[in-house]
C-alpha cells in the first residue's frame, strides 16, 4: 500500500495587514477632515459675528452722527439765518466749524473715538420726474447729443417708454413707446403703473433708462429730485447750484461742457479754499448760473454719513433727506423722505 507523502512548499502565507492599515489611514483622513471642516465653521461663524456686530454698532454710530447733525445744523441756521452760501466775502477760519448745504465733509468723532464723516447737500435739485408729465422736465435739446442724431433718437424713444409708464392708458405714443404687453414679454409684469411715480429709481424701470441715467458712485439715482411719501409736500424751486454735477449744469443753463466744468472746479474752490466764484468764473457764465439755480438754502437737506468702527471696516452709509428748520421745541417735526443704509 502506498505511503502519502505530505509535501512542504514556501510559498507565503497570505496576511491581511496591509487591508487593515489602508482602513485605518482612510479613517484618520476622515476625522481629519471632519475636524477641518468643524474648524473652518466655527472660524467662518465667528468672523461673520463679528462683521455683524460691527456692522450694527457703524449703524448705531451712523444714526447717532445725523441725529448730531441734525442739532448742529439747527444751532447754525438760528444763529445764521441768512442761508447764502455763494458769499462774496469768505472767512475761512471761523471760530466755529459752519454747517451748510454745500457738500464739505465733515468729521464727527463718537464717543469711544470713532469717526464719521457727514455730508450735507440741498436736497431740492435734480429733475423733478414726480406728478403726471415726467417726460416734459426730461427733455433735451438735439444740441445736448453733439450731433448725434442715433443717440437723440434713443432718447426720444425713452421718453415716449416715460409716458407710457405713467399714462392711464395702454396705448403706445406715436413714434413708438413700452406698454403692459411689452412689459409681460420682457417678464416685467405687472408693469407700467400707469400712475405718478412713487419713487425716483422706479424709472430704473423704464426701457432705455441706463443708456442716459446711471445711479451715482453711492447708488442713488441723484439726477432726480427725491419723491416725497404720502403725506410729505414736494420739493419744490429751483435746485441748489451746490447739488448739480457738470452734466446737469450743462442741461439746465446751455453752457457748454467745458464751462459747466470751470463751474464745478468754482464751486470747489469755494467750498475748500473761499474764493468766490467772481474770481473763478466769467460774469456771463456766472449770471447764467445765478439766475438759473438757488444759491440759498431751501431747508430740506440731503445728509450722508460713513461711519465705522474699526479702521473702515464693515462700515455702513446712512442716507437721510428730511426738513430742517431753527424750530427744536417741536421734536415731532422731523419728517424723513427717506432714510435707508446704501451698505
Amino acid at each position: 500500500m502506498a505511503k502519502r507523502v505530505k509535501i512542504l512548499t514556501s510559498e507565503p502565507v497570505h496576511v491581511e495587514s496591509g487591508a487593515a492599515l489602508i482602513t485605518a489611514v482612510c479613517i484618520i483622513a476622515l476625522a481629519s477632515l471632519l475636524v477641518l471642516s468643524i474648524v473652518t465653521v466655527s472660524q467662518t461663524s465667528h468672523q461673520l459675528s463679528t462683521v455683524s456686530a460691527n456692522r450694527a454698532s457703524a449703524g448705531y454710530l451712523a444714526e447717532g452722527a445725523v441725529a448730531r447733525t441734525i442739532w448742529m445744523l439747527r444751532h447754525d441756521i438760528s444763529v445764521n439765518p441768512n442761508r447764502l452760501m455763494a458769499r462774496e466775502t469768505v472767512v475761512l477760519d471761523e471760530p466755529v466749524e459752519r454747517f451748510f448745504a454745500d457738500g464739505k465733509e465733515h468729521v464727527i468723532e463718537g464717543e469711544s473715538g470713532e469717526l464719521c464723516r457727514v455730508e450735507i447737500f440741498d436736497a431740492v435739485a435734480g429733475v423733478d420726474i414726480s406728478g403726471n408729465a415726467p417726460a416734459q422736465r426730461l427733455q433735451r435739446p438735439q444740441s445736448f447729443f453733439d450731433d448725434d442724431m442715433d443717440s437723440f433718437n434713443r432718447y426720444k424713444l425713452f421718453l415716449n417708454c416715460v409716458t407710457d409708464y405713467v399714462d392711464l392708458n395702454d396705448f403706445l405714443q406715436v413714434g413708438g413707446g413700452f406698454e403692459r404687453e411689452d412689459y409681460a414679454v420682457a417678464g416685467m409684469a405687472p408693469l407700467p403703473r400707469n400712475a405718478q411715480m412713487q419713487f425716483r429709481e422706479e424709472i430704473m424701470w423704464v426701457p432705455g433708462c441706463s443708456e442716459f441715467f446711471m445711479p451715482d458712485r453711492r447708488g442713488v439715482m441723484s439726477q432726480f429730485r427725491v419723491i416725497p411719501p404720502s403725506g410729505l409736500p414736494r420739493l419744490r424751486g429751483n435746485s441748489s447750484f451746490f447739488s448739480q454735477d457738470a452734466e446737469q449744469i450743462r442741461l439746465d443753463t446751455g453752457l457748454s461742457a467745458e464751462q459747466s466744468t470751470d463751474a464745478v472746479v468754482a464751486r470747489k474752490k469755494l467750498i475748500e479754499s473761499g474764493i468766490p466764484l467772481s474770481e473763478s468764473l466769467m460774469p456771463d457764465v456766472l449770471g447764467r448760473l445765478r439766475q438759473r439755480f438757488s444759491f440759498r438754502e431751501s431747508g430740506f437737506y440731503t445728509i450722508i454719513v460713513s461711519a465705522s468702527n474699526a479702521e473702515n471696516l464693515d462700515g455702513r452709509v446712512l442716507y437721510c433727506i428730511m426738513q430742517i428748520t431753527r424750530n427744536i421745541s417741536n421734536s415731532t417735526e422731523i419728517q424723513y423722505y427717506e432714510w435707508r443704509f446704501l451698505q
